[in-house]
């Protein structure tokens, strides 16, 4: 199956590929308070799913996003779409 995403883990030789199937399947990020689940993983995750075949309207990735922080994710959501020319999706 095609790559989708790639996580960086904390040792930038770490590498985590993160193909179509998995990322179908159910994900647990744990971690304290400010160790970096959201900057580490969420928004790789959601910044490289919007990019995947971004131009293909058969084949993109459909997302649906909630923020109940509201720190932002919306607006780095909506400026991820834009760049990828999905703001209309």
């Amino acid at each position: 199956s095609e790559v989708v995403a790639k996580l960086q883990m904390a040792d930038p030789a770490v590498e985590l590929p993160l193909d179509g199937r998995l990322l179908c399947r159910n994900m647990l990020v744990i971690g304290g308070v400010g160790s970096g689940k959201t900057t580490s993983v969420i928004f790789p995750l959601l910044r490289q799913s919007i990019a995947f075949r971004a131009e293909d309207p058969e084949k993109k990735c459909g997302l649906f996003v909630m923020d109940s922080k509201v720190d932002g994710t919306m607006e780095r959501v909506v400026e991820w779409a834009k760049a990828c020319g999905r703001e209309g999706d």
